[in-house]
């Protein structure tokens, strides 16, 4: 979907704070199941927005 999105995937990737070598999907499940509940919040929606934008085929 990355390359349908350039720019959304480019977002989702930057925003997705991965330590060297992990994959973004990777480095998401770390912060959603941290502890700190501020950066859950923020990779959440940072995927929501990812996933609403390739699901719908409608760029946000």
């Amino acid at each position: 979907m990355g390359r349908i999105f350039p720019e959304a995937w480019a977002e989702f990737s930057n925003h997705a704070k991965c330590r060297p070598g992990e994959r973004p999907a990777d480095a998401y499940a770390r912060r959603l199941a941290g502890e700190d509940r501020d950066d859950a919040e923020a990779a959440a929606l940072a995927w929501v927005r990812w996933e609403s934008t390739h699901v719908s085929l409608d760029p946000l």
